[in-house]
Order: structure tokens, then C-alpha cells, then sequence
């Protein structure tokens, strides 16, 4: 009854349109959940993601929630996710992303989830890993198992803006160690991050992924920058 009271002065707004949200609506209202771009994740999709991965690190498939555009419904979840904290944003787009992927012809029985991890001082000025987030929606309706720290990030990065594909790869080699290599020999491991751009960083944590000789490896994101 209190909520509900506060609620009369103090709706909660959808994060896209800013307009109040009814029960029943989280975070999105009706319209705007209607709206959002998912993907198809057809073959063509597929290869897309595929082709940003151009050195040997290739993953075996590649899987995204939704499509990217500046200004867009993905971009207002993922702001209020990353820079207003709202960590319940990610759980929710990871139980969708985990629905389906489990949904889908790629889902293979992973062993491990394993999130993009954040170098420890971009961890203390936000908070939390937003992929994180994504990782525990997505154990929350799987049988995987949630590894957030099979992968150490040993030093920042440089920002990624306006640098070269070679540029980026280079920026972000070797910035990632694999804290327990044994626990990933002959395992299905799937890596997810939020938005897929160059795949620069993606790449480095496969190169780390590997050395502890995985069975394979697949790729999830939440969204993918057209």
C-alpha cells in the first residue's frame, strides 16, 4: 500500500519515452517494449558477428539479443544499466538474451558462462560489471554456471574511439589472464558482453580462453553496433 501511495507522486517511467509506467511494466512501457529491435539471428546475422572476429580467434557461433542504433530504445536500457545503475536492467535483458539462445539451434549445453570482465579501476568507479548482470539473468533461467572471475583483466585499456581495427586489437592484447586454465580444458564456454563493436576486446578473451584448451567457444551479446 505505501508503494503503491508513493507510486501516485512518484511513477516509475519508462527509460526510452520517459512516460509513466503501469503494473505490470518494468523498466519499458507496452509501446516501447513492442518497438524493440531484436534480432533475427539468421545466418546472414551471424556471419556478420562472425566477421569482426578476422584474426584466429574465431569463435564457433555468435549470437546477439538486439540490434544497436545511436539514440535508440537499446541505447536508453544500456545507459540507465551502465551509468545510472539500474543492475536490474541487465538481469532482465539476460534472462531474455538466455530464453533465446536456449530457443535457438546454438544453444549447446554450455558448461560456463563467462562475462567481459572490467579492470579493477573501471570496477570501482562504476560498481558493478554490467556483464555481470547479464551472466546472472542468464544462469537464472539456464542450468550454466555463472564464472565471473575465469578471466582477469591485468591492466586497462586505452579508449577504443577513433582507433584503427589494428589499432584496437593491439590495445587490447594480452590484457586479459586466465585465473584457473584447468577448469576450462574440454568445456563449452559462452563469452557474452554488452555491445559488440570491433570485437577488439572479445578477441583478446578468446586468445585467453584458448590457452586453457576449451572445447569450444561461443559469443553472446546483448547488442550489436550496426
Amino acid at each position: 500500500m505505501i508503494n503503491e501511495f508513493i507510486s501516485l507522486f512518484f511513477p516509475d517511467c519508462c527509460v526510452h519515452c520517459n512516460e509513466s509506467l503501469v503494473d505490470g511494466e518494468k523498466h519499458l512501457c507496452t509501446s516501447c517494449r513492442i518497438q524493440l529491435p531484436f534480432a533475427t539471428n539468421n545466418e546472414r546475422e551471424r556471419e556478420v558477428i562472425l566477421e569482426r572476429f578476422v584474426f584466429e580467434n574465431r569463435p564457433s557461433n555468435a549470437y546477439s539479443l538486439l540490434k544497436f542504433h545511436k539514440k535508440g530504445i537499446t541505447q536508453s536500457l544500456l545507459h540507465e544499466l551502465k551509468y545510472k545503475g539500474q543492475q536490474s536492467i541487465g538481469h532482465m535483458m539476460g534472462e531474455w538474451l538466455a530464453t533465446r539462445l536456449i530457443e535457438s539451434d546454438i544453444w549447446p549445453g554450455i558448461d560456463y558462462i563467462v562475462p567481459v570482465p572490467l579492470h579493477k579501476s573501471k570496477l570501482r568507479q562504476r560498481g558493478f560489471n554490467q556483464s555481470i548482470c547479464f551472466g546472472q539473468g542468464i544462469a537464472n533461467v539456464s542450468n550454466s554456471e555463472l564464472k565471473p572471475n575465469l578471466i582477469r583483466r591485468i591492466k586497462p585499456s586505452e579508449t577504443q574511439t577513433k582507433k584503427s581495427r589494428m589499432e584496437r586489437w593491439q590495445n587490447v592484447e594480452k590484457i586479459f589472464e586466465l585465473t584457473d586454465p584447468d577448469s576450462v580444458n574440454g568445456r563449452s564456454i559462452l563469452l557474452i558482453d554488452d555491445v559488440l563493436t570491433t570485437g577488439a576486446t572479445m578477441e583478446s578473451c578468446l586468445q585467453c580462453l584458448n590457452e586453457g584448451n576449451p572445447h569450444k567457444i561461443y559469443v553472446a551479446v546483448v547488442a550489436v553496433a550496426q
